[in-house]
């Protein structure tokens, strides 16, 4: 499933959320252990169906992610989306680049909204864009993507040097929409 999915972002993208380092171990879960801080569930807007990892292993990148298993295939599709946008971002933003926490997330949350619009599950476009998780970033995200287009935040993520993506920061990139 992870893999169809990061097909179809490439397919859908004209190739544009394409990893240099493409080896990636995806482990599914019965028990989701992260979502317990000190032994207690963590409340239910911080609890998440996956998690992504890259570390550098000597000049090259090694990504995995962790799904929980158990869930509607539209929702695993969306965090498979998600946490692929994590891989991309970790491999295109300069190392020393910090993003902004809740415009991190809503980047990855775009990537999954974007998804959810291809396969045309307005259930799952909804769900993304109620749910807390990013503290609103997500609909800031949608309304740049359809004023700039998708490429435009892709080349900020790039060459970006401010940590809250916006209007202005997109508009000075000059990017085309896709």
């Amino acid at each position: 499933l992870f893999e169809k999915v990061h097909n179809g972002l490439y397919r859908l993208t004209a190739g544009a959320l394409k990893l240099k380092y493409s080896n990636i171990a995806v482990s599914l879960f019965d028990v989701d252990y992260w979502n317990y801080q000190n032994g207690n569930p963590v409340p239910e807007n911080l609890r998440r169906l996956g998690f992504s990892q890259t570390r550098p292993t000597g000049d090259t990148l090694t990504h995995s992610v962790v799904l929980l298993s158990g869930q509607f295939k539209s929702d695993t599709e969306s965090v498979c989306a998600h946490e692929f946008m994590h891989l991309w971002i970790n491999e295109n933003k300069a190392r020393n680049r910090n993003i902004e926490q809740d415009t991190l997330e809503g980047l990855c949350e775009l990537t999954a909204y974007k998804w959810c619009v291809f396969k045309e599950d307005a259930a799952q476009q909804a769900k993304i864009l109620e749910n807390n998780y990013t503290h609103g970033k997500i609909k800031i995200l949608v309304g740049l993507e359809k004023d700039y287009g998708f490429q435009a935040i892709l080349e900020w993520i790039e060459r970006g040097t401010n940590a809250v993506v916006d209007a202005q920061s997109l508009s000075q990139l000059g990017s085309p929409k896709i």
